[in-house]
């Protein structure tokens, strides 16, 4: 099924809705916001579900639950895009969590950071265009 895609206030951001079934500890988790730039004007944000052999999988020994998947598709291209040029992503803050990324390969952490564009979100860069998203903790 495909998540949910709307606009923020915060400019050029889309929400895409999380994966309810993995945040029943957290049920006020928020959409993560996806903030692309002007290189992007030909990408298309799409909902994905998580895949299903990353459902189980585990990162430093704890399981990984599964925030959401979405991907920037290239429609001139008919794919979804692989590397992009650089945008962010905007989530919540959840208790002791460890953020955590698939970049295609491996399950690898997730540099995050306070966002000045949404105040008591954090604030991550990717450039991969298909990656889900999760935390440990």
């Amino acid at each position: 099924m495909a998540k949910k895609i709307t606009p923020t206030s915060i400019p050029n951001g889309q929400e895409v809705s999380t994966d309810d079934a993995q945040m029943a500890d957290f049920p006020k988790q928020k959409p993560i916001v996806v903030v692309l730039k002007a290189a992007h004007k030909a990408l298309q944000l799409r909902g994905k579900p998580i895949p299903g052999f990353l459902k189980n999988e585990t990162y430093r020994q704890k399981k990984v639950n599964w925030l959401n998947n979405f991907g920037l598709f290239d429609p001139g291209a008919n794919k979804y895009a692989d590397d992009v040029d650089e945008y962010e992503i905007l989530i919540d803050q959840i208790p002791n969590a460890e953020f955590v990324v698939y970049d295609g390969a491996q399950i690898v952490h997730l540099d995050t950071g306070p966002s000045q564009a949404a105040p008591g979100k954090l604030r991550a860069v990717l450039r991969k265009g298909d990656p889900p998203i999760g935390w440990v903790g």
